[in-house]
């Protein structure tokens, strides 16, 4: 489970209705709903991925099942803690100056 702490959770302050959350992983971001921010949090405090589950389920009332859960862990989440998922893009930042500095 210690490899879920890896990923840093930040909560988006956006105009959206919904909450948008901002994942941190190996150098690369992505952008989250609650429902994933939840299933995060879950991971990150609890002993094994087994009892993070079922403590995600009983939070959201059975409007998930455990196996759909279990299979968005396999395809979206350990993606992400994986090295070689995506090759490291370089990134920069680019400052212009609108009006003169003076």
């Amino acid at each position: 489970m210690e490899n879920y702490k890896q990923i840093h959770l930040q909560k988006l302050s956006t105009a959206a209705a919904a909450d948008r959350y901002l994942l941190a992983c190996n150098g690369r971001y992505y952008e989250a709903g609650a429902g994933v921010a939840e299933l995060l949090a879950c991971l990150q405090t609890h002993a094994t991925e087994a009892e993070a589950v079922e403590a995600y389920v009983e939070q959201k009332q059975g409007r998930v099942s455990a196996a759909q859960v279990e299979a968005f862990i396999g395809e979206r989440l350990q993606p992400m803690l994986s090295e070689e998922a995506q090759p490291k893009k370089r990134t920069f930042l680019l400052l212009r100056w609108i009006t003169n500095p003076s």
